[in-house]
């Protein structure tokens, strides 16, 4: 048997196996002392301190809408201190409740503002709502100032948390589940993407070729029976699953295990030359469903795509014939053959 290092643990590998034809990394076999990730870097956490700032800020809007639009004295008014001080503990309610304050390190976040903005709205047609139902005093404009001054600043801060987030460029340690081809392309897209810093640890499948890349043999950690333990071990952020490598009555429980250990898990559909504005996320009868749509090309559509592809040829054409003219007439000279190929 042979011993290599996997992560800072000293592990041994098992002998090749037939089917494999390679041999996996047990991670079963690690020495005492185990890896054990700092506290000071959880892999997702609650913002504690956004949900603190949206409070206060919330509350804070409150109170200056109130000054501007009623002034001092509606401050007496009963209706005016449930309706501010209920929509901004409202908020913060929902707000949390739809879990916009986990922030994760194995995406780039973004604020969840999304999130934020629909739960503005929801607040504010609440609160229009009860003014409505219980003939309150407040009028719409103090109202619709809140909400859209809750908007603006929900999306500041947020703009502000996520830059400071990306500026930090730590390192999120990836395991890939899926086969070689799969795992090699969930790789490659891993490296490329330029908002975070993902490192691929290795890749975890349940069979594996005999003439596979040296980097696959080199990577490879386990079948996916072992991907929880594999995971815990490399200290993994986060578990790239590529479509098929495992079956949909597994990956429930097994989503679940990586999450108790704060492992982020995500699904690589393997989708590929699709515009993302066609892709969007629904479900039915509670499952997940990848939707993509078809391109809405009909009639005058139809007609408008093919006048920018004729004129768009056109213009390329025209302004690429000086140099396919000079290649032309390179070619005639070096060798005296036809400049144009043709076959049957």
């Amino acid at each position: 048997m042979e011993e290599f290092s996997v992560a800072g643990s000293s592990v041994k590998t098992v002998e090749a196996d037939e089917t494999f034809g390679l041999s996996f990394a047990d991670p079963n076999a690690v020495t005492d002392q185990e890896p054990v990730r700092p506290e000071e870097s959880p892999r997702s956490t609650s913002s504690t301190s956004l949900a603190f700032i949206d409070l206060a800020l919330a509350i804070l809007i409150a109170i200056v809408a109130t000054v501007v639009f009623l002034g001092f004295d509606g401050f007496t008014s009963p209706g005016v201190l449930a309706l501010g001080l209920g929509g901004a503990s409202a908020l913060s309610v929902t707000l949390w409740w739809r879990n916009a304050y986990v922030v994760s390190r194995s995406v780039s976040w973004d604020g969840n503002l999304g999130v934020a903005l629909s739960s503005i709205a929801a607040v504010v047609m609440g609160m229009i709502t009860a003014t409505w139902v219980f003939e309150m005093e407040p009028h719409r404009a103090w109202q619709i100032a809140i909400g859209l001054s809750w908007a603006v600043s929900a999306m500041i801060v947020r703009f502000v948390v996520a830059r400071k987030a990306s500026a930090s460029n730590e390192i999120v340690r990836v395991v890939v589940a899926g086969n070689t081809g799969d795992a090699l392309a969930t790789r490659l897209a891993l490296r490329a993407d330029s908002r975070t810093n993902y490192s691929v640890e290795g890749f975890v499948m349940d069979r594996l070729d005999r003439n596979v890349p040296d980097v696959v043999s080199r990577l490879a950690l386990g079948s996916i029976d072992q991907l929880a333990h594999v995971a815990q071990k490399v200290e993994a952020d986060l578990v790239v699953v590529c479509l098929g490598a495992i079956d949909a009555e597994r990956f429930g429980p097994l989503a679940r295990e990586l999450n108790v250990h704060g492992i982020d898990v995500a699904l690589s559909t393997g989708l590929s030359n699709v515009a993302l504005r066609r892709v969007s996320l629904g479900h039915i009868s509670g499952r997940p469903l990848v939707r993509v749509t078809a391109a809405p090309l009909a009639g005058w559509q139809l007609g408008v795509k093919r006048a920018l592809d004729v004129v768009g040829a056109s213009l390329l054409l025209a302004a690429t014939a000086p140099i396919m003219l000079l290649a032309m007439l390179a070619i005639k000279l070096e060798d005296r053959g036809p400049a144009l190929f043709t076959q049957t």
